[in-house]
């Protein structure tokens, strides 16, 4: 059985995604001292930068390491990570976490409405 799920952030995680957080931090102050009035696009969706990353750890209770992805968004108000854990061997970290992760709470949430 395949499964992707939600994980709950903690120490041990975001050492795993300090460099790239502070990476996107920096790109952001210069795409934002570069963007013009013209030049919106380099800074797109609303002044946020958005990346993916993923590496493979376990917590202390589990029996086996597993494959984490990491969604990592910085914007003027800080950033926002994500993580979750998955079995599936394949695929690309962006496209698990849109296409499956997200997909599954978006299709929870039209069933709720």
């Amino acid at each position: 059985m395949d499964w992707v799920l939600g994980l709950a952030p903690n120490v041990a995680l975001r050492r795993h995604v300090e460099a790239l957080e502070e990476a996107l931090e920096e790109a952001l102050e210069e795409a934002l001292e570069k963007a013009t009035a013209e030049r919106v696009e380099a800074v797109p969706d609303r002044g946020k930068l958005r990346r993916f990353t993923q590496f493979y750890d376990a917590a202390q209770s589990w029996r086996r390491v597993e494959r984490i992805i990491a969604r990592v968004e910085v914007g003027p108000e800080g950033s926002d990570t994500r993580f979750i854990v998955t079995n599936l061997e394949g695929g690309r970290a962006k496209h698990l976490y849109e296409r499956l992760y997200c997909a599954r709470g978006q299709a929870e949430n039209y069933i709720k409405a």
